[in-house]
């Protein structure tokens, strides 16, 4: 499938990144709920870049979870890690190095791991996704309603930080969440129709 549509990519730079855009919907329908990894959109709509950065920062994050029993954060963009982290608690200077002194909310292990992979590289992870080992907490949404970012994967989501994230890009940023994740060889299934 992916070799039919590179035959008719646009001549224009700017319709090339997400230029799968258009067939996602039609490829997910034709693979079925049951075989993809994530439940559709919590909101907002992923393209196909979006895709790949979130199965691959997400086998990132489980992966760092897993082998270190710690929570996980990862930023992509383009297919490549911008930043990864784990809960580590931060002091004051690393809250203020990280831009998040400012915080009402205590910050979460899921937040310091968010703070510390976005901070790897503010410039990388500009327009960004991002992907959380643990359920979203509050504190975690606050940090990413301030940023610039795509869009995030993980598997659950707190009611509040659901609501918080839900408002950022006026309802389009994209929300997904892991129902069932079986590593890397996922992606390649998925976009061959055989499923995870």
């Amino acid at each position: 499938m992916v070799r039919t549509l590179t035959k008719s990519l646009p001549r224009h730079t700017s319709q090339v990144e997400n230029f799968h855009s258009k067939v996602l919907p039609q490829k997910t329908s034709v693979l079925g709920h049951a075989l993809i990894p994530f439940h559709l959109a919590l909101c907002g709509s992923p393209g196909y870049i979006n895709l790949l950065d979130a199965l691959n920062s997400y086998a990132l994050v489980k992966e760092l979870s897993e082998a270190l029993n710690l929570p996980a954060a990862a930023s992509f963009k383009h297919v490549s890690p911008a930043g990864a982290a784990v809960g580590i608690e931060l002091d004051d200077t690393e809250k203020i190095v990280y831009g998040v002194e400012d915080l009402k909310e205590p910050l979460t292990p899921l937040a310091s791991a968010y703070a510390r992979a976005r901070g790897a590289d503010r410039m990388s992870s500009f327009g960004d996704f991002i992907a959380l080992s643990s359920p979203c907490d509050l504190s975690t949404a606050k940090i990413i309603s301030r940023e610039v970012s795509d869009g995030i994967i993980a598997p659950g989501y707190d009611k509040d930080a659901l609501e918080v994230l839900s408002r950022k890009k006026g309802g389009k940023y994209c929300v997904l969440q892991v129902r069932k994740f079986t590593g890397r060889s996922c992606l390649h299934a998925m976009l061959s129709k055989k499923g995870c």
